[in-house]
């Protein structure tokens, strides 16, 4: 909303320059080698994927795994072209028409007026209407679920009035404007079946203008039997896993899932958007079957590529992807990419701990991380340094902040400033909290079957015992790790986070009432990102983002490893591109070459 056509252009073009790998690859060969013919020729993707989605219901999920798989499940009113970076309709029939409200109770908003798609349709062939979409508003709103991911942006929403003459049209109105307005009422919800997800229907016979008075909704989230029964309902693993029960407007649906091994979606039966995608390029949907396959050990990925038996993979270990394209054979199969991703690599730090609540700890621990050596002996170079976390190359990057230099002896300083010191010589720095000696011993939580994490925490491990700082290796399972991140039942945890290729927008995981997970803020920094939300005009609110992102780099709630290139493989026998958007290819566009 707001953005300026020249700075949306800026950002493409920095974000696309060089996304394709210009060293020699095969990757313009089109016509398959005759002494290498595929040895598949199923029209199916098979995929990779690092762990399996923590659920597949779009308003409770809150993995990047799990949205991966649900954008072939459910879609949403205006969709990001992943290719262009621009919003391009999906469920609707054209991006909404926005007016100016200049009188009334919403008065200083705007009014944006969608129809959906005349053809859209569930798989038990009821129309797609208003009603569903309002059913998502609806279910984001109540406290008692877990929707915290979602709720904070749809707060601008006031009120949703459909057409009387057509239920597919209706319009969205918010009581101010926000830079991201737009883009929150366009997709921040998928549309589901409201008869199917509340098949009891009960949140029908309470009025929208309830759910949107966050006062009336809590009391009715403790009070109000219905809604206790549908959060009971809607929370159950039937909605979250059971093919029987998942259920989109999208092409592909749910027929198997193997716990830590495999997910399969199928492509409907005359699936009602197939004879509109030429026009809607958001609703193309090529293959017949999409797999995706829990493997993280690279060793087993780099004998499924050899063996043709997958077809896309991302974040392979460098290594591997450079020996792989090496090797002539498979270089004749394969295509080989190294998009730049819109995705971040970082620490989490809590701030509420008391053994890093001092900011100099937490600085000290920054410095003691030589993050040069590990993009180069862990990424082979794929990998690119930020002070901040926005993408170094988005033009409101705030390039006026150094990127955190690896020096010990800055890094203990630091702590001795902090009043850690050795006292009984046992080679760790410990300081008396609340009347206890502590011993400056820093766990840093990590997902386990990450090799890669863990010989990043290692190298660390090595420097940090030179200052006198201890590392102790926690692994955990993801679903785990991440909750705990939430609740703030840890010190420090490596983490990534996908970068909106948009606009930054912080409120989510930096303002202090909503899901913050560092601990980090105050009023000042609360009222400065509440003014960011509100900043429409391109230039002032970039100066505004400058200036959060200094506060949070002073403060160092997080430490910023780097955003990583992607190392995607593709076979030869699908014509298709890369993107930046993570994991770096789009399977549902994976044409099958005849």
């Amino acid at each position: 909303m707001c953005r300026t056509l020249s700075a949306l252009l800026l950002l493409v073009a920095m974000l696309t320059s060089g996304c394709i790998n210009d060293s020699a690859t095969s990757t313009n060969n089109t016509t398959p080698p005759k002494a290498h013919p595929w040895k598949r020729t199923a029209n199916e993707v098979i995929m990779r994927v690092d762990d399996e989605p923590d659920r597949l219901n779009p308003l409770l999920a809150t993995s990047g795994y799990a949205r991966q798989v649900m954008e072939q499940i459910f879609q949403t009113m205006v969709n990001l072209d992943p290719y262009s970076l621009e919003l391009t309709p999906q469920l609707a029939v054209a991006r909404p028409k926005v007016e100016q409200i200049t009188e009334g109770k919403f008065k200083g908003g705007l009014k944006y007026t969608f129809e959906i798609q005349p053809a859209a349709k569930w798989d038990d062939g009821i129309p797609v209407t208003a009603a569903d979409y309002i059913f998502g508003l609806k279910a984001v709103m109540i406290p008692t679920l877990k929707t915290e991911r979602l709720r904070p942006y749809l707060q601008i929403i006031k009120d949703v009035q459909v057409d009387p003459k057509n239920p597919k049209i209706f319009s969205v109105f918010t009581a101010e404007q926000t830079f991201s307005s737009e883009e929150i009422v366009d997709g921040a919800i998928s549309v589901m079946p409201a008869h199917l997800y509340d098949e009891m229907g009960y949140l029908s016979g309470i009025p929208l203008s309830d759910f949107l008075d966050s006062r009336k909704i809590a009391k009715l989230a403790k009070e109000n039997d219905d809604i206790k029964a549908f959060v009971r309902s809607f929370n159950s693993m039937k909605f979250s896993r059971d093919p029987q029960h998942i259920s989109g407007s999208g092409p592909y649906k749910l027929v198997q899932w193997e716990t830590g091994q495999k997910l399969i979606l199928e492509k409907k039966k005359d699936w009602w958007g197939d004879a509109l995608a030429d026009k809607y390029p958001a609703l193309t949907a090529l293959p017949d079957r999409l797999i995706y396959k829990d493997v993280l050990e690279d060793a087993v990925l780099s004998s499924l590529v050899k063996s043709e038996e997958i077809d896309a993979l991302a974040d392979i270990s460098p290594k591997d992807f450079l020996s792989l394209k090496e090797n002539n054979r498979i270089e004749e199969l394969y295509n080989f990419y190294t998009p730049e991703n819109l995705a971040l690599y970082f620490m989490y730090l809590n701030t509420k701990d008391p053994k890093i609540s001092d900011k100099r700890v937490r600085k000290a621990l920054a410095h003691t991380i030589n993050i040069d050596e590990m993009i180069k002996t862990l990424l082979s170079g794929f990998g690119t340094r930020t002070a901040t976390p926005v993408h170094p190359k988005s033009p409101y990057y705030n390039s006026d902040l150094p990127l955190i230099d690896y020096n010990l002896k800055k890094a203990k300083q630091l702590l001795t400033d902090a009043g850690w010191e050795d006292t009984n010589n046992d080679g760790t720095v410990d300081k008396m909290i609340n009347g206890k000696r502590v011993e400056l011993i820093i766990p840093i939580q990590i997902v386990g079957k990450s090799s890669r994490q863990k010989s990043m925490v290692l190298m660390l491990q090595d420097d940090a015992k030179q200052i006198g700082m201890g590392i102790e290796i926690v692994p955990l399972e993801f679903n785990e790790l991440k909750g705990n991140t939430r609740s703030g039942k840890y010190t420090a945890a490596i983490a990534g986070r996908t970068i909106d290729p948009l606009n930054w927008n912080p409120i989510q995981s930096w303002h202090t009432a909503y899901d913050n997970r560092t601990g980090f803020g105050n009023a000042e920094t609360d009222a400065l990102i509440e003014k960011i939300m509100h900043t429409t005009d391109d230039k002032t609110r970039y100066q505004l983002y400058k200036e959060l992102q200094a506060i949070i780099y002073d403060e160092e709630p997080e430490i910023y490893f780097f955003v990583p290139k992607g190392r995607v493989i593709i076979h030869k026998r699908f014509d298709t591109k890369p993107t930046v958007v993570h994991p770096g290819y789009v399977p549902n566009y994976f044409k099958l070459k005849k």
